[in-house]
Formats: C-alpha cells, sequence, structure tokens
C-alpha cells in the first residue's frame, strides 16, 4: 500500500518530466524532511521498477522519473490513483486530431 505522501511525490516526479528536482525541492513542496524524501524514493524504487519506470539519481542535480514501458508505468499510475484513465485517453484524442489537422494542412494545401 502507497502512502498518500509517496502518491504526491510520484505525482511530482511524473510533473517534473526530463528534469531533476533535488531532495530539497521536493521535501518543500510535500512539507517533509529531505530524509523523509529519500527514503520513500528508496521504498519506492522498486515497485516503480517493476511496473515500467525509473527512478534516476544523479548527484549535484537530483532524482528524475525516467518512463521505461509507458503502458505498464501508466497502468501502475491508473491502478494508485495517480492517473485518470479519461485524462490519458483524452490527451491521446487530442495529439492524433493535431497529428490529423498538421497532416491535412501538409498535404492538402498548395
Amino acid at each position: 500500500m502507497i502512502k498518500q505522501k509517496q502518491r504526491e511525490l510520484i505525482s511530482l516526479l511524473v510533473r517534473s518530466k526530463n528534469g531533476y528536482k533535488s531532495s530539497q525541492e521536493l521535501a518543500a513542496e510535500l512539507s517533509l524532511s529531505d530524509r523523509t524524501v529519500r527514503t520513500y524514493l528508496k521504498d519506492l524504487k522498486a515497485l516503480i521498477e517493476s511496473n515500467g519506470g525509473n527512478i534516476v539519481s544523479k548527484q549535484g542535480y537530483g532524482f528524475q522519473l525516467e518512463i521505461l514501458d509507458r503502458t505498464s508505468f501508466n497502468l501502475f499510475l491508473i491502478e494508485h490513483h495517480l492517473l485518470d484513465k479519461n485524462i490519458e485517453q483524452s490527451q491521446c484524442r487530442e495529439a492524433s486530431e493535431r497529428k490529423h489537422y498538421i497532416l491535412n494542412l501538409l498535404l492538402l494545401e498548395s
């Protein structure tokens, strides 16, 4: 069972995309101590790795979430109530519609 603060920590890492966040920054955003954040990250590492992700740590930069298997990781997020299935589907639809629109512009406009 994942604690609420651990859920919030995963959400912060997901939202920070490809950027690094230090444990101090994460701690400040979650109102936790730096040590607690590092403990949570250590506890979550195996769970995230078994679900298509990886927590990368780089000295001097911080922590970053790397997603290795998008489908598996999204299922993990949905299972732990971190991602709404409907939002994900609408984002895919919007991306598909944008691609269709751009292709029509490129192919049909002279």
